[in-house]
Order: structure tokens, then sequence, then C-alpha cells
């Protein structure tokens, strides 16, 4: 009996010195991040083009830009060597702007005599979306304060509102006037980019902190807009940029 409580005792002594070694092994090697932050930037979107038309040649130009936006930010790592770590991290940039269609149609009665139209869309939604895969080096400042810089790959999902066609209607007698109505469409891309950055967190405890970072992100993909005869036209299209944001960091 004296044997066996002996054999107890020892083994919930090495089951606590194992549990306390293996949350040692583990402080502040996991952690993690929420951030709110905003993208910076602008991209473009613009196509020029002819059709045929009564036997004349008429011009058709689509043009949007799309500025930066608010960003929603999550990441999360293990530090797999001293102060080196592997990361994984998702965010995603919002926005929208205003597309302008316009171009010139051939008169039905009269050549030479082209007629001007114009219209706005509003309301083209942007929406980019990336996973961020990251290789980090955090370097402490204190004991309180730490910078990691850390870069890497990432994957990103373009959902871009565009005009995909647009319908013409003659508006009667003189046919001084074409009336248009342009078509809102979404494309929706994939393409591989990279990212580079440094994130900086205050601890306020062991496990709770706060902290800020800048990175810059970014890739290109081809996307597909109006063009002649409702024909659309592949044009090239930057996704990501600057990128700012600060948040709550967790840390075990």
């Amino acid at each position: 009996m004296k044997h066996m409580t002996l054999t107890l005792l020892a083994g919930g002594l090495a089951m606590s010195m194992a549990g306390e070694a293996a949350a040692q092994s583990l402080d502040g090697r996991i952690y993690a991040g929420l951030n709110f932050g905003v993208q910076t930037g602008s991209q473009s979107l613009a196509t020029n083009s002819v059709y045929d038309l009564y036997g004349e040649q008429g011009t058709l130009t689509f043009a949007t830009e799309a500025g930066g936006g608010a960003m929603f930010d999550l990441a999360a790592g293990y530090k797999v060597y001293r102060q080196f770590s592997v990361g994984i991290g998702y965010s995603r940039v919002s926005s929208d702007s205003d597309g302008t269609v316009a171009g010139t149609a051939p008169h039905p009665l009269f050549f030479n005599r082209p007629r001007s139209f114009s219209d706005v869309v509003s309301g083209l939604d942007r929406t980019e979306q990336a996973v961020h895969i990251s290789f980090g080096y955090t370097r402490p400042v204190n004991d309180k304060i730490d910078v990691m810089v850390y870069g890497g790959p990432s994957k990103f999902r373009l959902a871009q509102d565009i005009v995909g066609s647009v319908t013409a209607a003659e508006s009667g007698p003189p046919f001084t006037q074409v009336v248009i109505q342009p078509v809102q469409q979404e494309q929706k891309e994939s393409t591989w980019g990279g990212h580079i950055g440094a994130d900086l967190t205050y601890k306020f405890t062991d496990l709770i902190g706060a902290g800020g970072f800048l990175r810059w992100a970014g890739g290109s993909t081809d996307i597909e807009v109006l063009g002649a005869s409702n024909l659309r036209q592949e044009v090239k299209t930057d996704v990501g940029g600057f990128q700012a944001g600060f948040g709550v960091r967790v840390r075990y």
C-alpha cells in the first residue's frame, strides 16, 4: 500500500512537471491578432474600342477607378525556432466607385454626323480577399514591446463590378440622341502575389496586448470589362496596396 501511494505521488509529480514543462515550451510561441485598418491606393479599369453601325464606325469607352477602402485582418502563427515563426492570415478590403460609359454612334440617316452619348454607373463594388502565408522574425525591444518583420506569398481573390454590356436605342426623329442602358455585372478572378510588413506589439499582460502593423501586399490579374459590340476585353488590374491597421494581440 505504501509502495502504491509513493508510486501515485511520483506519477502525479511527473505529470505536473510535464504539464509545467509543456506550458513553458509554449510560452509566447502561439500568437494571434485581430485588426481593423485601411488600404491606400487606387486601381483603374479602362477600355477603348470601335464598333460598326449603319455602315460607319462608332466608339465606345468604359472607365472606373476604385480607391482604397476599409480593411479587416486576422492572423495567427507559431514560433518554430527561437524568434523565427510561421503564420497564416486573412484580409478583406472593400470599396465602391462610379464608372463612366461614353462614346459616339453613327447617325441612321446621315454620314459623318456622329452623336455623342455618356452615362454614369454608380455603386461598382470591389472586394479583395487575400490569404497570406508569413515567415517572420521577432525582435524584443523591452519586456513590454516587440517588433516582428515578416513576408511571404499571398493568394488574392478579386470580385469587381463592371459594366458587362450596353443596350442602345434611338430616341426617334430627328435621331439626334442615343439612349443607352448599361448592364452591371460582377467579375471574379484569383491570382498569386506577395506581402512584406512589420508588426509592433505592446503587452498589457503576458497574454493580452495591442498593436499595429504596416504592410505592403500586392499582385496583378486580368479582368474582363466592356468592349465593342458588347464583347468583353481583358485589361490588367492590380490588387492590394499599402495597408495599415491596429488591433488586439493574444499570445500563449
